[in-house]
């Protein structure tokens, strides 16, 4: 949040919706798309779901206590806390299979250095670090 602008974030969206509208208008002009594909396809385009920036919820102190509660992070001890937080990830996940999943939750952690579209929940993730 820090690291940059509210107007940088606004660029980028503004640049994630020309994309969008880029790529409907280049299937619309496909002449090897058939009519029941490219509308299958803007629909799918439509449901797009755009995750720019980072996630509100990693400013959330209550959210952050309950993800990480059970966690014990020894400073002297990395290796040994790169596994409990990876098997609290993996409680967590078991747990939210049983829950229909929330949509304004991103997949990969604020640190991760990545963009990426994720077909199964049809959105597209991109930190502004990158």
């Amino acid at each position: 949040k820090n690291h940059f602008s509210d107007d940088a974030l606004i660029k980028a969206k503004l640049l994630m919706n020309h994309i969008l509208e880029i790529m409907k208008i280049r299937m619309i002009q496909n002449d090897w798309l058939d009519n029941k594909t490219i509308t299958k396809s803007i629909e799918k385009l439509d449901a797009l779901s755009s995750k720019i920036g980072y996630p509100e919820y990693i400013f959330n102190l209550t959210y952050l206590k309950h993800r990480y509660s059970g966690v014990e992070i020894n400073e002297q001890e990395f290796f040994f806390n790169v596994v409990r937080l990876d098997r609290n990830y993996r409680r967590k996940y078991l747990e939210k299979l049983q829950k229909s999943e929330e949509k304004e939750k991103w997949s990969m952690l604020p640190q991760t250095v990545n963009a990426m579209y994720q077909f199964f929940h049809n959105d597209i993730s991109f930190f502004m670090k990158l």
